[in-house]
């Protein structure tokens, strides 16, 4: 019966009762295993320490509350992404299959709970080979797995894409959560990206973080590399753009890899703001909003507004057949969409997909054009939507 209640005052209450810490945290072990997603309160009745910590620590991973499903085989294709998720070829080596556990903690009174916190710790400091020694220690798949992606992420977070390269070490071994690992490794990075506003200079740490993701994968997996890139620059964008005004600055100084991104930002962020209107003038207003630069602002983003982030559902999840020779990309961090080599054609595409997941009902069989095979796919799929 305690296995299943949601009811955090019985949760309490049943542990509390518990006297021995040992057995306290046994106890919590269990019903973590059987019921993940335990209520905040129950931390409270844990010992103090890195037993408490850890339980908050889990309360925030909603990974650990997904049934994990095996993912499906999906063949790689030539010209993008083939769904969503960042994942590594089977091939690329895993150092941290051969590192030896720490062997600290062995006297703690919850090893995991003390092996995890100061995994955490070692990731912070930058010794990521630290941090995967004393998750390798835990026993359990599943907890040694969040472990590594924990520190991975950790590990980002305090110290930025200079541990990138060893962070995606960790993340190579955190079956299950690997594909969760490499997204949010690019997600950390993309979040500091600067206003679409300002100036050149503001730019340099994102265009450098580009260059490492893209670095790390070189001689491992070339293509998770370019894949890396591409939802670094989607993300990034995203996030620049937030609560922004949709203006062409970054154009002016990004490289090419970024490009098909800022069409998708100020398409979607025009769209956002704007009225609705015939699809030739959508078009006329895009192609003005890419053009329009305004005077640099050396301001910090507002990351108030970006805590608001959209998640952007995706209607493009799996290759239909005869689809998989369509060039892919990510867009908007969670999606993916058509990609055209005209610049002109892929920000109709870009408007095509705002205007899909914008309130009020776009009549897409005003853009159908066989003339242009991309748009005229893209406005017969969304329509669908």
């Amino acid at each position: 019966m305690l296995q299943h209640t949601d009811e955090p005052d019985v949760l309490v209450q049943a542990l509390r009762e518990v006297e021995q810490p040992e057995e306290r945290i046994a106890l919590f072990k269990r019903l973590l295993d059987a019921q993940p997603n335990l209520p905040l309160q129950i931390c409270a009745a844990l010992p103090a320490g890195d037993a408490q910590t850890y339980c908050r620590h889990l309360n925030r991973r909603p990974h650990l509350h997904e049934r994990q499903r095996p993912r499906p085989v999906i063949a790689p294709r030539r010209k993008g992404p083939a769904d969503t998720e960042l994942d590594n070829a089977s091939s690329v080596d895993n150092p941290i299959s051969r590192l030896l556990p720490s062997g600290d903690c062995a006297d703690a009174t919850d090893a995991r709970a003390c092996l995890s916190m100061a995994a955490r710790r070692a990731a912070e400091a930058g010794d990521l080979l630290a941090a995967a020694r004393h998750c390798v220690g835990i026993s359990g798949e599943k907890w040694s797995a969040e472990c590594l992606f924990s520190s991975a992420e950790a590990g980002v977070e305090a110290n930025g894409s200079r541990v990138y390269r060893l962070a995606t070490d960790l993340c190579v071994a955190s079956a299950p959560f690997r594909q969760h690992c490499h997204s949010h490794l690019v997600s950390v990075l993309a979040r500091d990206t600067p206003a679409p506003t300002a100036p050149p200079g503001a730019w340099a740490e994102t265009r450098e973080d580009a260059d490492l993701i893209g670095a790390a994968w070189a001689g491992r997996d070339r293509r998770m590399g370019q894949l890396a890139v591409d939802r670094f620059w989607s993300e990034a964008l995203h996030q620049s753009y937030t609560g922004a005004q949709p203006v062409g600055n970054p154009a002016a100084h990004l490289p090419e890899a970024a490009q098909r991104h800022v069409r998708a930002a100020v398409a979607w962020r025009l769209v956002e703001t704007g009225p609705a209107r015939p699809w030739s003038a959508w078009q006329d207003d895009a192609r003005a909003a890419l053009a329009h630069h305004v005077a640099p602002v050396a301001v910090a983003p507002d990351l108030s507004v970006r805590a608001d982030f959209p998640h952007i559902q995706d209607y493009w999840g799996r290759d239909d057949i005869g689809e998989d020779s369509i060039a892919a990309t990510f867009y908007l961090t969670t999606a993916r969409r058509a990609l055209s080599a005209d610049p002109d054609e892929d920000l109709q595409i870009c408007l095509l997909e705002a205007l899909a997941r914008a309130e009020g009902d776009f009549i897409f069989q005003a853009a159908l054009d066989p003339s242009r095979p991309l748009i005229d796919w893209t406005a017969r799929r969304l329509e669908r939507f």
